[in-house]
Formats: structure tokens, sequence, C-alpha cells
């Protein structure tokens, strides 16, 4: 939408100017237009910037997450380790005379 009016206005200033002959006219509607396009293209970049840091920290997160899990799943399995060890235990215990 942004767009259309930008392209509409261009195509305004451009008219004013054919319409008169005014090369300075033509002129600064192109200046309007190049300095649009730069504006844009700044945010474009700043835009991309963001999301390329936003993606950093989101990898981030999800490394650190990863490892939470990993170290989780090593507990879960030493103490299951453990209780088949004690199991084990009680069942030579009580097979004993």
């Amino acid at each position: 939408m942004e767009a259309r009016k930008t392209r509409k206005r261009k195509n305004e200033q451009l008219k004013i100017a054919d319409s008169g002959d005014d090369l300075a006219a033509r002129y600064r509607a192109l200046l309007a237009e190049k300095i649009n396009s730069d504006a844009r293209a700044e945010r474009a970049e700043k835009r991309a910037k963001e999301l390329e840091e936003l993606v950093r920290k989101k990898d981030a997160e999800l490394v650190a997450a990863a490892e939470g899990v990993k170290k989780a799943c090593l507990e879960i399995s030493a103490r299951v380790e453990q209780a088949e060890r004690i199991l084990a235990n009680m069942e030579t215990v009580s097979e004993e005379p």
C-alpha cells in the first residue's frame, strides 16, 4: 500500500514536471524518488539486521534448551540405572536363604 502511494505521488510529480516542461521540477521529482528509495533501502537493511540478531538470539536459546534437555536425559538415565541396580540387589537378597 505504501508502495502504491509512493508510485502515485511520483507519477503526480512527474506529470507536473512534464506539463510545464520545467526541468527543475522534473529534477526535484526524481530526487524525491531517489530519497524515498534510499530511505526504504535503509529501513529494509535495518530490519534485516534486527532479524539476524533475533535469529542469533533464538538460536542461542535453542542451543541452551537442547543442552538442558540433554542434561536432564542423562540424569534420568543415571537414576534408572541406579534403580535397576537396587532392584537387582533386592532380588539377589530375597533369593538367599
